[in-house]
C-alpha cells in the first residue's frame, strides 16, 4: 500500500507527491472550514435553520412533515390498489375505455350537450333562480348519430 502510495497511480500520490496535491488538500481544507463554520451557525445562530433543528416550532414541522409523508404514502398505496375513485380509474382499464368513450362522443351525444348547456347556464346565474333543465333534443333522421 504504501507503494502504491510512493509510486502511484492514486488519489493518496496524487495529494502527496503531485503537482495539484497542494491545492487538493487546500480545497479539503476550506470545505472542512466552511462545514465547522456552517455547524457552529446552526447550533448557536438564530436563522430558520437553527430554529427548525433545535427549536419547538422545528419539531413541529417536522412532526408534520412526518404525518404528510406518511400520509402520501398510504394515498398511493390505495391508489395503485385501486381503491377510491382515483384508484379506479388508475388500474380498471374498462373504467378508463368507457370515460374515453363518454367524453370523446360528447359532441354528438345531444343529451350531454343538453347538460353541459344547462350547467352553464346555471353557473352564469350565480345564485340567482334555477331554470328549468333544458328540454333534450330528439334524434332526428337528419342529425348524426
Amino acid at each position: 500500500m504504501m507503494e502504491q502510495v510512493k509510486d502511484g497511480p492514486g488519489l493518496a500520490h496524487e495529494v502527496v507527491y503531485g503537482k495539484d496535491g497542494q491545492k487538493l488538500v487546500g480545497s479539503f481544507s476550506k470545505v472542512g472550514e466552511e462545514l465547522a463554520l456552517t455547524m457552529h451557525a446552526l447550533r448557536t445562530g438564530k436563522g430558520a435553520l437553527h430554529e427548525l433543528v433545535y427549536g419547538e416550532d422545528g419539531a413541529k414541522v417536522t412532526k408534520n412533515l412526518e404525518q404528510i409523508t406518511g400520509d402520501l404514502a398510504i394515498i398511493v398505496t390505495n391508489m395503485k390498489a385501486g381503491k377510491g375513485t382515483l384508484g379506479a380509474l388508475l388500474v380498471d382499464p374498462s373504467l378508463y375505455e368507457d370515460a374515453k368513450s363518454i367524453l370523446g362522443n360528447v359532441e354528438r351525444n345531444a343529451v350531454l350537450r343538453a347538460i353541459v348547456r344547462y350547467t352553464i347556464k346555471q353557473d352564469e346565474q350565480k345564485g340567482g333562480m334555477a331554470t328549468q333543465p333544458p328540454a333534450v333534443p330528439t334524434p332526428s333522421a337528419s342529425s348524426p348519430k
